[in-house]
């Protein structure tokens, strides 16, 4: 079996290193190994801490950080030992380069990945106006290929592929996000956690959809709670206050009393839902959505995030529209696995005979758990990558 040595830059929290404590010694995450096989191809994977290059150089904190903000330069000094280091990297045999959700990414270091890689991948899970230009714009061009979790990527439904082909990418893959952080936790009610969902996470476990030891979620015991009425709320919403339709829908949320609804986000009726920690945020949504007949999907820029997938795993009956037609192209649809509705005056009405007709929530519900776990295999970042290897197979004989 062929074998391809591959490097993950970024950050973890879980590493608890600096800046995320005082430990500075980051021996422990360059000596972790990993191994992943594809077909004829293993993949063993190391990792390079990015945050590295500052204790080195005697530096503070990242500059923007956690926040990914590109056009903010650290030190010359800086940038010039996170080449250095990758370029021992390239020369202790790694062939491939993953980045992160461009953390700490710019421009005068990632100019250098095509003289030390075979192959350079940039996996970004956030890309929208006003974010893109921050964070991907200025170095996206550097990368052979890029995964990316948005199927759109602006309001006019422009595809976030087409994007990448502008900022100079050919090779673009989309992975499906799955569930919230601590999503999964939170349905099983897991006291000790374990990180999951979404985005880039699955790296951290070996490319795998699913985390070792995690007991199945029960559907049917959900389904059965759901027609003895055992819910708080008759529709639930997560997430900000972004948008015109959001914002539509806080005034919806203060002016019906038919429905009990529990809307939480910043700027949203009920404010944040917390705690408010990226990895395990997922725990209060899920038990929110399990005190709850269904919740909607708003969108910002595009329906494809954590929330259709947060829905379908905890069999929680998902309301969205598909104005920008995303969900076709990757077999999400309407009246299957998910409900339409034509707008915030039809919600009422539209809930209650889902309530009433449990029959056919049910076969939405089960069509729907069955198509998360279709996605996240098929659109997976394990499945993009075996694509890639094999169609750059003579890069790395």
């Amino acid at each position: 079996m062929h074998r391809i040595e591959a490097v993950i830059v970024g950050w973890q929290a879980g590493w608890n290193k600096w800046p995320d404590s005082e430990d500075r010694d980051y021996s422990s995450v360059l000596s972790r190994r990993a191994l992943l096989e594809l077909d004829s191809v293993e993949v063993c994977f190391r990792w390079y801490p990015i945050h590295r290059a500052y204790t080195i150089a005697g530096e503070g904190l990242p500059v923007t950080h956690p926040y990914v903000n590109n056009t903010v330069l650290p030190s010359a000094n800086v940038r010039k030992i996170m080449v250095a280091d990758l370029r021992a990297i390239a020369l202790d045999g790694c062939r491939l380069c993953i980045w992160e959700q461009a953390i700490q990414c710019y421009p005068d270091v990632v100019y250098y990945l095509s003289e030390l890689f075979r192959h350079a991948i940039l996996i970004h899970c956030d890309d929208c106006p006003g974010s893109t230009e921050l964070k991907t714009e200025r170095i996206a061009s550097y990368f052979d290929t890029v995964f990316h979790g948005n199927i759109v990527w602006n309001r006019a439904g422009e595809h976030t592929s087409a994007l990448y082909r502008r900022l100079g990418v050919e090779d673009a893959h989309y992975i499906a996000l799955g569930t919230t952080g601590g999503f999964l936790d939170g349905l099983l009610d897991n006291p000790e956690g374990t990180e999951e969902g979404a985005g880039i996470t699955p790296l951290r476990y070996g490319l795998s959809s699913a985390l070792p030891g995690r007991k199945p979620f029960s559907l049917d015991d959900r389904i059965a709670a759901l027609r003895r009425r055992e819910y708080r709320y008759d529709l639930a919403f997560v997430g900000g206050a972004l948008g015109d339709q959001r914002a539509e829908f806080n005034r919806f949320v203060a002016a019906n009393r038919d429905l009990r609804i529990a809307c939480f986000g910043i700027g949203m009726s009920g404010g944040p839902l917390t705690p408010r920690i990226p990895r395990i945020i997922g725990r209060p949504v899920a038990k929110l959505y399990l005190s709850s007949f269904a919740t909607i999907n708003i969108p910002f820029i595009g329906l494809m995030g954590t929330r259709p997938f947060d829905a379908w795993a905890s069999g929680t009956l998902l309301f969205q529209h598909d104005a920008l037609h995303e969900l076709e192209a990757v077999g999400v649809q309407a009246g299957k696995h998910y409900v339409n509705f034509a707008g915030f005056g039809s919600l009422s009405s539209s809930i209650r005979h889902y309530q009433k007709e449990l029959d056919e929530t049910e076969e939405i519900l089960r069509a729907g758990h069955a198509l998360g776990e279709k996605l996240r295999a098929k659109y997976s970042i394990k499945a993009a990558l075996a694509s890639v290897l094999d169609e750059n197979r003579e890069r790395f004989l």
